[in-house]
């Protein structure tokens, strides 16, 4: 072994060894990287906490198609610990919770690896219709995704593959 790879392995070692006796948290979110709006929204949902398990841990867009900033975070419902995604829209005083221990798409834990944004035109695109606003995309690694949408009454879920 060079002599150059032994303090990266004494690191990765030392970085490893913290993250399981939990002195490290790979899924704890600083709160130091939460924007006010997102903080004003969550305690409006007591029963659900921020996860940081995916990065990112919260997108923008204008998901109802209103022209405004719009917001959604990765959550956790505290009790069942069941994962979602809280939806902060601009000029609605009430966030939608999507999965969190409420059915979205015949579940109320939603398990994914990554999610990002896909832009109104992309989705109505994708899914065949005209779409009010940005969508996100949703996936499992190697398995299944699809795309979540606002249809101006709710969300809805498009299964894109499996």
């Amino acid at each position: 072994m060079k002599k150059d790879t032994i303090p990266k392995l004494i690191i990765l070692t030392s970085a490893i060894s913290l993250l399981s006796v939990g002195i490290i948290s790979a899924q704890e979110v600083d709160i130091f990287n939460v924007p006010p709006a997102i903080s004003i929204c969550l305690k409006k949902e007591p029963s659900l906490s921020l996860r940081g398990d995916i990065n990112p841990f919260y997108i923008t867009g204008d998901f109802d198609g209103d022209s405004r900033l719009d917001y959604a975070i990765l959550v956790r419902e505290t009790a069942a610990q069941k994962r979602g995604i809280l939806i902060c829209q601009s000029g609605v005083s009430h966030p939608l919770v999507i999965g969190a221990g409420k059915n979205f798409a015949s579940q109320d834990d939603l398990r994914f690896d990554a999610w990002y944004l896909i832009t109104r035109k992309q989705a109505s695109r994708i899914i065949s219709k005209p779409l009010k606003g940005d969508a996100l995309f949703l996936q499992i690694k190697e398995t299944a995704n699809g795309i979540a949408y606002w249809d101006g009454k709710g969300f809805r879920w498009k299964q894109m593959a499996d």
